[in-house]
Order: C-alpha cells, then structure tokens, then sequence
C-alpha cells in the first residue's frame, strides 16, 4: 500500500531501460530521498509530530509482530500520503550523480 501503480510501472520501467543493477541502486537512494522528502513533506503539512508519532508505531509494530503491517492497519489518512515519483526521479539523479554517469 505503500506506493501507487504508477510508482511500480516507473521502477520498472527503469529496470528495462537501466539494468537491475541500477535499479538497486536507485531503490536506495530512492529511500533516503523519500524519506528526506516525508520530513520536509509533513513540515509543510505541519504534521512533523504525528508522523514521527506514526513511525514510532509502525517500529514498535515490527518489533512486536516480526512483520510489515498493512497499510489498512495504520488507519492511514490522506494527508498521510505522499506521491513517491519525485522521490524516485532524485533517486534516479542522485545514482546518476554518484556512481558516475553509469
């Protein structure tokens, strides 16, 4: 529930386009872009303190159960989502900037 169809379809189309390898790549930078982005995302929204709230949760739920919860188990609200494609394209930059233009 995380990211949306069209997230998926751009990742994977970037697989076909770039190789798997820089797709490892980009899905790393893509997380620390994306979580980057939340922050500044929720300051804008001024709902820094319930998101940090909600990622406390989610921890603790991991650390209880083992296991990723669902996105329905965190009673997610719109304002709780954010569009994962910008994140991705500073993610895709930031690979491109880091290893070198490959």
């Amino acid at each position: 529930g995380a990211m949306g169809p069209g997230d998926v379809k751009l990742m994977g189309g970037l697989g076909a386009l770039l190789g798997i390898v820089n797709v490892f790549w980009i899905g790393l930078f893509t997380c620390v872009m994306g979580g980057l982005l939340a922050v500044f995302y929720s300051l804008g929204q001024r709902s820094l303190p319930r998101m940090a709230h909600r990622t406390g949760e989610l921890v603790k739920h991991i650390v209880l159960t083992g296991r990723l919860p669902k996105a329905e188990e965190l009673n997610p609200t719109r304002e709780d989502y954010m569009p994962c494609a910008l994140a991705i394209a500073l993610g895709v930059t930031a690979q491109y900037l880091y290893r070198g233009g490959s």
